[in-house]
């Protein structure tokens, strides 16, 4: 008799001992008072044990396999005298006894099968004398038999989840790699856009064009600094505070007056991608109003970034030394400008979530907020 039973339940042959199994055995020998019991599992030319009692083989031919005539037999296979019986009469464990010792007499298996009815082996016990189970012990069998089954089916289940894991890592690890290269094209791509339009910057024959398309290149400017942030930290989900607002510092003291100057001076924090966008656009917009407004005659003056976190929240400052405002009430209090970058910053600010903030004192305009972040950096 030659039987080829594949083993989808999982990979379970030739796998190291384990507990849950081996107590499995332990049980059915004691409850069936068999001196040996198994977990068998049949293959084409052997079975293989992966729990035993009271014996010392991991396998045996299957020309010894009484298992192999179980999976055929139903769900429970009982051999009260194998001498007697024409499946087990020529078995060499009947003829010349278990390992060397006493002759086998008694048999009972319960099938081992996976929920779509595929036999994979038994839970079996053997004994060195004919004898029967009782009712109660040949039900203990069944149960111990569907443990069986299901310490199988927890096995499969885990490792369809490392599976599971290794093919999610496998897919993120691309994603990353292809967000990477979108973010420096991007980049790349934004950068291109900003120098096209600074070149027809210098085209520009009013005022206003050129004012127009130098706040335009500043913008654009911002995001593709952005993008080239996400694109050096290799996260794609936060970027450094301080390492963001440095580079668009030196992308505004590039663009503006020789006679204007940008100081940062922030605490570093990691700052989610949504809310990146929103600080860049606030910052740019407050430097290039200030440039505008506060240095018109043409001279020094300087514009400060500074930022702190504190108690789960982020505390952005900005000013200016330029001409004193007068303050009011109105939600744009000590900022400059009415026009298109004062709503650029209010629209950034609302995209926060953002609060505006009693601002320090001091001579120019002030612009204080603050939104919920967590502090540090790689928390």
């Amino acid at each position: 008799l030659v039987i080829c039973v594949p083993l989808p339940i999982c990979k379970i042959v030739d796998t190291p001992e384990e507990a849950d199994f081996d107590d499995i055995a332990k049980l059915a020998s004691a409850i069936c008072d068999a001196p040996i019991a198994l977990i068998s599992f049949v293959e084409s030319d052997r079975q293989w044990f992966k729990a035993k009692v009271g014996l010392q083989a991991a396998q045996t031919p299957l020309g010894m396999s009484v298992c192999s005539h179980a999976i055929l037999d139903g769900e429970m296979l009982t051999i009260s005298d194998t001498t007697k019986d024409p499946r087990t009469a020529d078995n060499p464990l009947t003829l010349d006894g278990i390992e060397g010792g006493a002759p086998m007499r008694f048999y009972a298996g319960s099938v081992l099968r996976t929920r779509e009815g595929l036999p994979l082996g038994t839970l079996c016990v053997l004994d060195t004398r004919a004898r029967a189970l009782t009712p109660t012990q040949e039900e203990a069998l069944r149960v111990l038999g569907r443990q069986v089954m299901k310490q199988l089916d927890l096995r499969l289940a885990l490792r369809r989840e490392a599976e599971a894991r290794r093919e999610l890592a496998t897919a993120l690890s691309a994603k990353t790699v292809l967000i990477g290269e979108i973010d420096h094209r991007v980049k790349n791509s934004l950068a291109m856009v900003s120098a096209l339009l600074r070149l027809q910057r210098q085209r520009a024959t009013s005022p206003e064009t050129a004012q127009a398309l130098d706040q335009a290149a500043l913008r654009i400017g911002a995001i593709s600094t952005l993008h080239q942030e996400l694109y050096e930290s290799g996260s794609f989900e936060t970027v450094s505070m301080a390492g963001f607002i440095g580079r668009i510092a030196v992308l505004l003291e590039d663009a503006l007056p020789s006679h204007v100057s940008i100081v940062s001076e922030v605490e570093d924090a990691d700052l989610p991608y949504k809310y990146a966008s929103a600080v860049g656009a606030i910052v740019n917009e407050f430097a290039t109003n200030s440039a505008k407004h506060a240095f018109a005659d043409g001279r020094e003056g300087r514009v400060t970034v500074s930022g702190r976190c504190h108690d789960g929240r982020y505390h952005l400052d900005l000013a200016d030394d330029g001409d004193g405002i007068p303050a009011t009430n109105a939600p744009a209090a000590r900022t400059r400008g009415s026009g298109l970058g004062q709503r650029f910053i209010e629209a950034a600010i609302a995209q926060l979530g953002a609060r505006r903030e009693t601002p320090p004192n001091g001579k120019g305009a002030r612009l204080s907020i603050s939104f919920p972040l967590a502090c540090g950096v790689g928390d």
